[in-house]
């Protein structure tokens, strides 16, 4: 077989004319979001973001340096992206490992108080 010349047969047009199954292919026919589909909202729950606590319309989510990253619309501001984890939408476990914040006591306070009296050099 090895030195027998092979020739191409030219599919019957009945073929050529159907259409593709999509079930059979293993690409999905549409991937791309439609600009005119909406994604919902969003809240931003990031700590330390300047716009913690506000919603935004999403735009659409990308995937940029390989962080899930939302683009936002606010009218004032335009467009924006945020990562996901920053969102409302991120995974429970994101911010889970921060913990309960911190609240300072009175007697937490008197500690500070004297730490900062004997750095700067002044005692009560």
């Amino acid at each position: 077989m090895e030195g027998q010349l092979r020739r191409s047969v030219r599919a019957p047009a009945s073929l050529l004319s159907c259409t593709p199954d999509p079930a059979r292919s293993s690409r999905s026919i549409r991937t791309a979001q439609s600009p005119n589909e909406a994604s919902g909202w969003v809240e931003i729950r990031h700590p330390f973001h300047p716009l913690r606590g506000q919603r935004f319309r999403v735009l659409k989510q990308r995937r940029v340096g390989g962080i899930d990253t939302l683009i936002l619309r606010e009218a004032s501001r335009g467009s924006f992206a945020v990562p996901v984890q920053w969102t409302d939408r991120a995974t429970p476990e994101a911010y889970e490992r921060l913990g309960t914040p911190r609240r300072l006591n009175l007697d937490t306070l008197c500690d500070l108080i004297e730490l900062i009296e004997l750095l700067s050099g002044h005692s009560r």
